[in-house]
């Protein structure tokens, strides 16, 4: 124990006490006037009650312990008693005990056991187990009094078990053993006894079966600790510093409790003994997630049951998969959530499932899922206190169809659930209530035909779940009970009111109300997180209460006119006819303009994300990660700012929310992500969507760097869109598959958008160069492939004159060569490792994640290379102190992060492919055109790394190369020459 550890250097001049030793002295101290002389309560734990005596040892008084006798028997036994009358009582439990000295002659071991034989088939000391156990399970003893002075009345200490003094069933259930039941209970549970006399059987097989080591384990314990171990610790340990033992006790939640029942706390005593032994007999459930009225109506096969319905769940019902309360479904959540192994449904719900996002029943999905924020277990609490509040107020039965009748205001369907919460408070007070699904007025004239006139002053609501639901008295106008029934003949064996049915089950399955076919809606953005029921049960809302009243009378016009007569006897006719027209009653949906169109609907989502009715320029992006092309999208924007100050910018996000580097983006520049509008329909769809965003933002000019959808919006809608607004496509190499050939945006698109644009844009010669030999375009079209350098992101100050990479290091440090790049197939990191492997000699380190690939196997890595994730900036990566900096791609355009090593004159040791030799000649650097060769690599390496002078002196080339040719000045004069059609 750690209280015990903790103590063990406060015992002076003797040996440390064990956990063993202190039991026994809580155990004696209990029995003595010690605690009322300290002002103990006699509820004060064995830890605060070992640590007052401890802290000033004092004479006890005690039937259990006589000074006098324990000298002379501790002497006669050879132990050489303390003469301190203070100190004996730690002498005993330290020494005493071992030499079997019993402390009083008014306890005859021979008696007691032969008094108590189960105690006598242990073999364990006679007094010690009297000390321990029997004196406070009120065993006989022969010869002791519990009347002598310092004893303790044993009624007061009585630990209420069965008189078969077997260790209780509880807990031989729990064990895997009877052996190691015994252990447990008389290690762990025997000590409550000594904070807690009441604390009986009963209340400690609730706290068995309450205690979940996956909600609250201890962090001091192996990952392979049991169950019964991490039990032991929490008795030991986090019960007394208030520790909740599962989701289904919070300290504070039953402190609330006990105020509220009028219940005073005492401080000392831990919330969940508290409860155990002085609340549970008004307060028989502790906690708000479990509803004791909800679960007995719910399952009447406990109406025989013996403990309370929250004993039994916590014993039983949790793991057999009932429910406990209205808003949690076992059976719908699993099938729903991914579980944990060994970890009962609604313990991963309050665990892990609402953080994670999970929805716990339909109703609440209903309610919640388009909340802007996902539900908390406070949310979710406080729906739990009003439904047992409503309950209590109005019956289980009553507040099952309170529930769900409830409706969502016009603006709240799918977000409805503060509003829902103030209903179910509202009516447990008795207020009135009106919705789609209760009209007071309805009910009103209903109730009265049927012998029952309110009066002004009367509840509507609260008469009908009183009175009108048991008479099934009609309250609204929405449903018609004939028609459900016809249209829907499976509920024919229904034995209840078909309304109850529609409330609880069929406007979750998408069923019709009345006999008006149902509108056909599109399904919402938000549709594709929420499961069907809820998309069904906030669907009929949407019908009912945000549609115009010109669309919805429109569409209730052609559904009346379906019915009829002369349709009907059109359909007969054709029927004879064509068999496949099918009856007329078998056309549940009706199709009305625009409420069936999801273009409709996800352009009304794309207006109200872009609030801006208009931009100069739009530059579209897949996403905002870490790539080059990522970040040349921001420097363009950022070009774009500084060449037309006085322009509205917009960066449209378009494939993936993903977004690692915000950052990069200027902050005077618009950044709107719509690829979850687009990812939420087809892709002819989506092109539908951005042709129509882009027609009518109506900018001067849209660049496309790297979006696919905007690429695929070029070749299909290019033509029309041309004559409105210049397009621009940026395009910066070929991609490569396994087998070598090429692919990627420029095969993909190129040919198929050509004429479409006013300009491509790479960021190479040799890009260019390549399109015009594959594709051999027209020279007008030739004419506008526009070579552009990439900028710096900012301006680098050179480095001192002095400075050598490398060369300031001391002679017996190990050179240093640095990489970095994604761990993707195109950047050839398993080159790297090889390289490294075959320069032991030399330290390696690596910057890097995969991000479109699975990445090279990290296992090999050797002793020399080390890899971290990501970098921020440059002057995190130690670039004084490399050699040279290694890049192995396959295949490039021209890197980002070449220029900027460049522009810090950094020794680049890189493979010649694509653009790179534009930038890494042999003048700038060391440039690899045998980039299979790991040799090739690791010669250029030795090279560099031997060279200090040649370092330098091509660095300096590098950084000058750079800071003239890709300065952002260079940047923004031929971009503006590509807009403004200059052929510079």
């Amino acid at each position: 124990m750690a209280w015990a550890k903790r103590l063990m250097s406060k015992t002076s001049g003797g040996p440390a006490l064990s956990e063993r030793q202190k039991l026994l002295l809580a155990s004696m101290l209990r029995t003595s006037d010690f605690m009322s002389s300290r002002g103990l309560s006699t509820t004060c734990s064995p830890e605060s009650l070992v640590e007052s005596y401890l802290r000033k040892p004092v004479a006890v008084r005690t039937a259990l312990f006589d000074f006098e006798t324990y000298t002379r028997r501790a002497a006669a036994a050879g132990t050489s008693p303390q003469a301190e009358q203070r100190g004996a009582l730690v002498h005993w439990a330290t020494v005493g005990i071992r030499a079997g000295v019993n402390p009083t002659t008014e306890f005859d071991a021979d008696a007691y056991l032969h008094e108590n034989p189960d105690v006598a088939a242990t073999g364990v000391d006679a007094f010690e187990h009297y000390v321990l156990h029997g004196f406070f399970e009120g065993r006989n003893a022969p010869g002791m009094s519990a009347t002598k002075p310092g004893s303790l009345p044993r009624a007061k200490l009585s630990f209420r078990f069965k008189r078969d003094r077997t260790i209780p069933n509880a807990f031989l259930a729990a064990m895997p053993s009877a052996s190691m039941a015994s252990d447990f209970y008389n290690r762990v549970v025997a000590p409550l006894r000594l904070t807690l006399p009441t604390f009986g059987e009963p209340e400690a097989a609730i706290l068995v079966a309450l205690y979940e080591p996956m909600f609250a384990p201890s962090s001091k314990l192996p990952a392979s600790a049991s169950r019964e171990q991490h039990l032991e610790h929490f008795l030991m340990h986090g019960l007394w510093h208030n520790q909740a033992p599962s989701p289904l006790f919070d300290p504070d939640s039953y402190g609330e409790m006990a105020s509220e029942a009028g219940i005073s706390m005492d401080g000392k005593i831990p919330a969940l003994l508290h409860w155990l032994a002085i609340g549970r007999e008004r307060i028989e459930t502790p906690t708000w997630r479990f509803d004791e009225v909800f679960y007995a109506a719910e399952y009447p096969d406990l109406a025989s049951y013996s403990g309370t319905m929250f004993e039994h769940y916590v014993r039983n019902g949790l793991w057999e998969g009932r429910r406990p309360n209205r808003f949690f479904d076992p059976a719908w959540y699993v099938e729903r959530a991914n579980g944990e192994p060994g970890l009962p449904a609604y313990y991963h719900y309050l665990m892990h499932g609402i953080d994670q996002g999970f929805w716990p029943s339909r109703i609440v999905t209903a309610q919640a899922s388009r909340r802007p924020t996902r539900l908390t277990l406070d949310d979710y609490d406080r729906a739990l206190k009003a439904s047992r509040g409503l309950a209590l107020a109005v019956g289980p039965d009553a507040a099952r169809m309170a529930i769900s009748i409830f409706s969502p205001l016009p603006d709240e369907i799918g977000n409805s659930w503060d509003s829902f919460i103030a209903f179910l408070n509202q009516s447990a007070q008795g207020e009135d209530y009106e919705g789609v699904f209760f009209s007071p007025s309805v009910y009103r004239a209903e109730s009265k035909d049927g012998g029952f006139e309110l009066s002004n002053d009367d509840s509507a609501f609260a008469h009908f779940l009183e009175v009108g639901r048991l008479r099934r008295i009609n309250t609204n106008k929405a449903f018609d009970e004939g028609a459900y029934l016809e249209r829907y003949p499976d509920l024919t064996s229904w034995n209840a009111w078909l309304f109850e049915h529609f409330l609880s089950h069929g406007i979750f399955e998408g069923r019709a109300s009345n006999e008006l076919p149902m509108l056909a809606l599109a399904p919402a953005l938000a549709d594709k997180d929420v499961p069907l029921e809820g998309v069904n049960w906030q669907n009929y809302f949407r019908r009912a209460l945000t549609l115009s009243d010109r669309i919805y009378s429109r569409a209730q016009l052609a559904a009346r006119s379906f019915l009829n007569p002369v349709i009907h006897k059109q359909v007969a006719r054709a029927l004879t006819m064509e068999p496949l027209v099918g009856p007329l009653k078998t056309f549940h949906q009706l199709l009305a303009p625009p409420t069936h169109d999801v273009v409709a609907d996800r352009l009304l989502e794309l207006t109200k994300r872009i609030s801006t009715q208009s931009y100069d320029s739009v530059v579209c992006i897949p996403w905002l990660r870490t790539g080059g092309a990522d970040l040349v999208a921001c420097l363009l924007a950022a070009s774009l700012r500084r060449i037309y100050p006085n322009e509205s910018i917009l960066m449209l996000q378009t494939d993936h929310p993903a977004v690692d580097r915000i950052e990069w983006k200027p902050s005077d520049v618009n950044l709107v992500d719509v690829s979850d509008i687009m990812r939420s329909v087809d892709a002819p769809t989506a092109e539908r969507l951005l042709n129509t965003i882009l027609a009518g933002l109506a900018p001067k000019r849209v660049v496309n760097v790297n979006s696919n959808l905007c690429w695929r919006v070029f070749r299909r809608f290019g033509k029309r869109l041309k004559d409105r607004t210049d397009l621009f496509g940026y395009l910066f190499c070929w991609d490569r598959t396994p087998e070598g050939a090429w692919a990627g945006y420029p095969s993909d698109f190129y040919a198929e958008t050509a004429n479409n644009l006013a300009g491509i844009l790479t960021d190479t010669q040799y890009l260019k160069d390549q399109l015009t030999q594959i594709y051999t375009p027209p020279a007008d079209l030739e004419d506008r492939i526009y070579p552009i350098y990439t900028p710096l992101a900012k301006n680098v100050a050179p480095p001192d004159p002095v400075s050598t990479f490398g060369s300031g290091q001391p002679p017996n440090v190990r050179p240093l060569v640095l990489w970095a790049g994604r761990l993707d197939r195109q950047k050839r990191f398993d080159l790297a490792i090889e390289i490294a492997k075959a320069m032991p000699d030399v330290d390696f380190r690596a910057w890097g994640k995969a991000l479109l690939d699975e990445g090279p196997d990290l296992s090999t890595l050797p002793k020399n290379m080390t890899l971290k994730e990501s970098f921020t900036g440059y002057d995190e990566l130690g670039l004084e102190a490399a050699d040279a900096w290694l890049f192995t791609s396959e295949w490039e355009g021209l890197p980002t992060l070449l220029i900027e090593l460049g522009a810090r004159g950094v020794p680049i040791v890189a493979s010649a492919v694509g653009g790179v030799p534009e930038l890494i000649t042999p003048e700038t650097g060391w440039p690899v055109h045998d980039v299979e060769s790991v040799q090739t690599y690791v010669a250029a390496l030795r090279s560099a790394i031997a060279s200090p002078n040649r370092r330098s002196a091509e660095g300096a080339a590098l950084r000058d190369m750079v800071a003239q040719r890709h300065s952002q000045a260079a940047y923004d004069h031929r971009l503006r020459s590509i807009l403004e059609g200059s052929k510079q």
